[in-house]
């Protein structure tokens, strides 16, 4: 995907969204879609990373404080059982 597409997307986004970036946006799909599973962060950490010891990077995700990368980002939508839907312009 180009550059031009991503800035595209991104700021078809904001329009929709302007009151929160796509960082927050995800993060708080993330946590909904944890707490809606039942787990807390400890048990999340394990489910998707088999590591209690990423109990904080989760709680850093959630809070905004850390980004994701795109194989991150994919590793946690599979624990959540979702996908995410690149729309081409």
């Amino acid at each position: 995907m180009s550059t031009s597409t991503i800035n595209g997307i991104k700021k078809l986004y904001n329009s929709m969204h302007p009151e929160q970036t796509l960082g927050q946006r995800i993060a708080q799909f993330i946590k909904e879609k944890r707490t809606a599973l039942g787990m807390n962060q400890r048990q999340f950490a394990v489910h998707v990373f088999n590591d209690i010891r990423k109990q904080p990077w989760i709680c850093d995700i959630e809070t905004g404080k850390k980004g994701l990368t795109l194989d991150t980002a994919g590793r946690i939508l599979k624990a959540l059982n979702a996908d995410v839907e690149i729309i081409e312009f």
